[in-house]
């Protein structure tokens, strides 16, 4: 088990084959709706918690399955090859951040901030459309 550094935080897959700790705070919370996303989570939205790539260690084997954006830019779904938990995100356009899947993460303190700061969630950079986030 992955021992909880002084800042930071742990997560884990269902099945606890894949761990991982981070060093510090989200630079990021973002909500993804894009049809990809929505596949790989199973839900209308995927919940991405940014890190500094290097501010993530990550112990235990992954899968990895890989796909082009818009046909150009290489992107990686890291995912338990054991129960298939999605545990990260990784994209070429961007070699700098790791995306870790909001509901793996073992204490949810970032995202119930975050939550709690705003109504509203943007959905995609492409269009308008926001998601509403119930009060309550």
């Amino acid at each position: 088990m992955i021992q909880s550094p002084t800042t930071g935080g742990t997560g884990r897959c269902l099945c606890g084959a894949v761990q991982y700790r981070y060093d510090g705070e989200p630079t990021t919370i973002g909500l993804c709706q894009c049809e990809r996303c929505q596949r790989q989570s199973g839900s209308a939205f995927l919940i991405g918690v940014i890190f500094p790539k290097e501010a993530v260690t990550i112990v235990g084997p992954l899968a990895t399955y890989e796909a082009k954006v818009d046909g150009e830019q290489r992107l990686w779904r890291h995912f338990c090859p054991t129960c298939g938990s999605a545990i990260s995100i990784t994209l070429e356009r961007y070699p700098e951040i790791r995306s870790m899947m909001g509901g793996t993460l073992d204490v949810m303190h970032c995202l119930i901030a975050a939550m709690s700061t705003t109504d509203t969630w943007p959905l995609s950079k492409k269009n308008e459309e926001y998601i509403t986030i119930c009060s309550g």
